[in-house]
């Protein structure tokens, strides 16, 4: 076992009275005291002394520690104009190189993580100090600071790159790589709650590209991975304030963010070690902050920058698990999972589907299970429940189908254990596709869809020629006949406040339009027959419960689950007008679907529903949704928009004639 120098183990614990230390030579001494006077000459040769050090004996020194810590006692100068101001600020950069080499010294021994050792007990005093020095550094421009994130005015020069990568190391070599640890110490407390130090690290990270390469980028970047994921963590302030930089200048500074992404998949073997570190931190900046998660992650170099290593990781030759890439492409996998899941949850989920399923999604799916030992299978069948709870909409259904005859698919399909909860949960979601698409093929054939819009101003009843409607251009919901019906609808206040709040409203996506409705209907025109015994059942079940009901209960079937599921839930406050005259049906089917980044309940009208499982005396049947009574909550207000544009669907009639003679509902009909 190697010794440990008793500089070292003195260091560790400054308390012990049982180690004796060497003085340091005179020379030494002459030459640390002259760097505390702030001789630039002689900061550089005691950076040069900390470098050629192989034992790191020199940097547990504490005359080292304190003499450099003491150099940051007078604040940073307001102005840079005078010699005496400048030299100071070059001193300083030295002294942060040195401080830098003293961190990793520390490090490197396992000293900087110990409260109560030297390190600790020696910088935390000088921290508020020490940022201050920081700050002036990182953020002069000329004339002044400059604290606009990632700004124009401090471009990346060699002399202010190597600031950077110092402030960066003594900050992030500070911060153990799990705070919640024993390593945590009051200095990384400290470091953590401190204002700034977030966005601080978040431009250094966009800017490691511009770092000329050495084999210590990837050491210094995976400590500031860790770091970034700690304060995200922490969930401190400053993630709001990048949330709105971005958003005020968004494409050049999501260009910017993107940055440490693209160097990971793309810079090469030494770059994409820290490929899984990377990850998690825009999975961690997309769960604190959903719309900058949602503005990075929606880009298409990112989803590039996602599949590319995918593809390559699940492509390559298995190593064996003594192989020290395993664990790393383990991680590499793992951390792509994650932000697939997280990507689904915080961007418009079925834009960035059709795109991730058109790059490969699943056969990297299925190769990586060949991969990943069966303890992670869940990790699998997540992702197929994700793209299952999609197969509702048919621009996906169809991608899903056109993937699952590929060759890619089916080449690994076959390589697949045909046994075992990966397989099962495979053949179910391969199965609902299928089911599906079969009957996509009755609803094309049959032309449902072909149903006709209705101009949306109040006063007019002009439905969809053949040259179609326009549509509102901010919304994309409201369709008018013409720009005079638009404006009518718009300066009489109707669709003003509706405008609004979708546009603002999370995943900013078209409302479903009339062949979707259309699908959905057809859709549970087969549940209600396929389904028929068990929704009886349930029926009866929460009849029990709810003796009299003197409302429609909702007969929901839940795409948001994986395979879709089917229960009796209370009634929402308005109902659509039922086909028959004074009746409602007694359950009432709606879906759960997930609507971009949020799930959306839908009301499909069915006079199956209630020649099946009964009818309700509805006296209110033939007002429209906004003549009921129901509160103004926002949600309500979309539900109700939703349910208005149904109505109006379902009340021209268009879709009835189209479901006669599809297998399941013309037998029930007679």
């Amino acid at each position: 076992m190697e010794s440990v120098e008793p500089v070292v183990l003195l260091a560790r614990d400054p308390s012990r009275t049982d180690i004796v230390v060497d003085s340091l030579p005179l020379e030494v001494q002459v030459l640390v005291a002259s760097a505390g006077r702030g001789s630039i000459v002689h900061l550089r040769g005691l950076t040069s002394l900390l470098r050629a050090d192989p034992r790191y004996r020199l940097a547990h020194y504490p005359l080292v520690l304190d003499t450099l810590l003491h150099l940051f006692d007078d604040p940073p100068p307001l102005r840079r104009v005078s010699t005496r101001d400048k030299s100071r600020v070059e001193a300083i950069g030295v002294a942060l190189v040195c401080l830098h080499l003293v961190t990793m010294s520390h490090l490197a021994t396992k000293v900087v993580h110990i409260e109560g050792s030297l390190f600790v007990v020696k910088v935390l005093p000088f921290w508020p100090k020490l940022w201050e020095w920081m700050r002036n550094i990182f953020y002069w421009a000329d004339g002044g600071m400059d604290m606009t994130f990632n700004a124009e005015s401090r471009p990346s020069t060699k002399a202010w790159i190597l600031n950077m990568v110092s402030i960066q190391c003594i900050i992030t070599e500070s911060i153990p790589m799990s705070s919640a640890n024993h390593w945590n110490t009051s200095l990384s407390r400290a470091i953590l709650a401190t204002p700034g130090v977030f966005l601080m690290l978040a431009e250094i990270w966009t800017r490691q590209p511009d770092r000329p390469w050495e084999e210590a980028v990837f050491f210094h970047t995976s400590f500031l991975d860790g770091s970034l994921t700690e304060l995200i963590n922490a969930d401190v302030a400053d993630i709001r304030a990048l949330d709105d930089a971005v958003h005020n200048d968004q494409q050049r500074l999501t260009t910017s963010l993107l940055k440490p992404l693209q160097m990971a998949a793309y810079g090469g073997e030494s770059w994409i070690r820290g490929y899984y570190s990377v990850l998690i931190v825009y999975d961690r900046l997309a769960l604190r902050a959903p719309r900058l998660g949602a503005m990075l992650l929606s880009q298409t170099d990112t989803l590039l920058c996602i599949f590319q290593p995918f593809r390559m990781f699940t492509s390559m030759p298995m190593p064996s698990e003594s192989d020290h890439r395993y664990n790393e492409i383990m991680l590499c996998i793992g951390s792509i999972y994650q932000i697939i899941s997280r990507a689904f949850a915080t961007t418009d989920s079925a834009r960035w589907l059709l795109k991730a399923v058109s790059y490969g999604l699943i056969p990297c799916v299925l190769r990586s299970t060949l991969w990943l030992p069966s303890k992670m299978v869940d990790m699998h069948i997540v992702i197929l429940r994700i793209l299952a709870s999609q197969t509702i909409f048919r621009p996906l259904l169809k991608s899903f189908g056109k993937a699952l005859e590929s060759k890619a698919v089916k080449d690994v399909e076959r390589m697949i254990p045909q046994h075992g909860k990966f397989w099962e949960a495979w053949l179910m979601f391969t199965q609902q596709v299928n089911g599906m698409l079969v009957l996509k093929a009755s609803f094309d054939r049959a032309e449902i869809g072909k149903v006709i819009r209705k101009c949306s101003a109040p006063e007019c009843y002009m439905i969809e020629a053949a040259g179609g409607l326009r549509s509102c251009s901010a919304c994309k919901v409201a369709v008018y006949c013409s720009a005079s019906c638009q404006k009518q609808d718009w300066q009489g206040g109707n669709h003003r406040p509706i405008c609004k709040f979708i546009c603002e409203s999370s995943g900013n996506l078209r409302l479903l339009d009339a062949r979707d409705i259309a699908f959905f209907a057809l859709w549970s025109e087969e549940a209600l027959v396929q389904q028929c015994h068990k929704i009886m059942y349930l029926r009866d079940q929460a009849l029990i419960k709810r003796a009299s009901p003197t409302r429609p209960l909702g007969l929901l079937f839940d795409f948001v689950t994986c395979p879709p599921s089917t229960s009796i839930i209370p009634g929402p406050p308005w109902q659509l007008p039922s086909p028959v005259e004074s009746k409602q049906p007694l359950l009432q089917p709606c879906f759960n679907i997930q609507y971009g980044r949020s799930t959306r309940r839908l009301s499909i009208p069915s006079t199956t529903s209630g020649t099946l499982f009964g009818w309700l005396h509805d006296p209110d049947n033939g007002k429209h949704p906004e003549e009921r009574s129901v509160d103004d909550h926002p949600e309500n207000v979309r539900e109700i928009e939703i349910t208005k544009y149904v109505a109006e669907i379902m009340a021209l009639g268009l879709y009835k004639p189209a479901f006669h003679g599809i297998a399941g509902n013309e037998g029930h009909r007679r």
